[in-house]
């Protein structure tokens, strides 16, 4: 399994640069907050994941920390906090349409032997391969999660395992994130300020005739476990943008479960196609 290789990868580094982190990281649940550490700990990371991605190896990778990740982790637990994890996103430098490599997120986290974990939330061990991998983490930090930080929990699956869908949960009432998000896109997408705008305005204008509720519910079950229900933007390369209706299962410790997926808009995939407008009647410029 993929993310087996990727974990006892991280022992391939080289010993004085493990001796190093090994030494230097305080076994106590704190946040981490040595320069120094963070940059050894990033270099044997990049180090792992190259070898597990020889794709991504050949073309080169950047890196960057995704504190917003572990502030996430750091306030869902309900008894202690949680610290010596360090995500991270790794985006391949260059890019084909047939390489399959899109941005991924990394965590490494300091285990109850004394080392150091790396848990690659890469989509490339199968549909599901994520959501097992994002479990795992979970399972072996202990967590305990009340009720009302379930959402958190969802926001963190999503940012995690979807960063290659770029998918990220709507909360968002007035509309205003998710129309930057979408103006982004088309902009990004095209190239072209003109065409861009003439995509944003028809996808924004569909957008608010569907009239989505944005906010994110959780709720008791009678087994203990959460049912939480959000929406996301999905913006994937060549086709629009979509929101979507995500129904989860959280546990008490944080495992997460998907019940449901629904699109909300538009309610079908569709291709970036560009359609200039159709040109004003002579009657109407007068």
């Amino acid at each position: 399994m993929g993310t087996y290789r990727s974990l006892r990868l991280l022992g391939t580094v080289p010993a004085l640069l493990l001796f190093v982190i090994f030494c230097c990281a305080s076994p106590a649940l704190a946040r981490p907050a040595d320069p120094s550490l963070d940059e050894q700990v990033m270099q044997a990371t990049v180090r792992a994941v190259q070898i597990a991605q020889p794709g991504a190896s050949d073309r080169g990778l950047t890196i960057r920390r995704r504190q917003d990740l572990e502030d996430l982790l750091w306030n869902t637990d309900e008894n202690k906090p949680v610290g010596n994890i360090y995500f991270y996103e790794m985006q391949p430098v260059l890019r084909t349409g047939s390489d399959g490599l899109s941005p991924w997120v990394v965590a490494v986290a300091r285990s109850p032997r004394g080392v150091y974990d790396l848990y690659n939330f890469a989509p490339a061990d199968g549909p599901d391969g994520s959501l097992e991998e994002f479990n795992r983490l979970i399972t072996e930090l202990g967590l305990s999660i009340p009720k009302e930080k379930a959402t958190g929990v969802a926001k963190l699956f999503l940012e995690s395992c979807d960063a290659g869908e770029l998918g990220q949960i709507v909360a968002d009432p007035d509309g205003t994130g998710i129309r930057l998000a979408v103006e982004d896109y088309y902009f990004a997408a095209y190239g072209d300020l003109w065409r861009a705008l003439d995509e944003y305005l028809l996808w924004w204008r569909g957008f608010q005739a569907t009239a989505p509720a944005f906010e994110s519910t959780a709720s008791a079950r009678p087994d203990g476990s959460y049912r939480v229900g959000v929406k996301r933007l999905v913006t994937i390369a060549g086709t629009h943008p979509q929101i979507q209706d995500l129904e989860l299962e959280i546990s008490p410790e944080g495992n997460v479960r998907v019940v449901a997926i629904q699109a909300v808009f538009p309610k079908q995939p569709s291709w970036l196609f560009y359609q200039a407008p159709a040109a004003i009647p002579p009657n109407l410029m007068q």
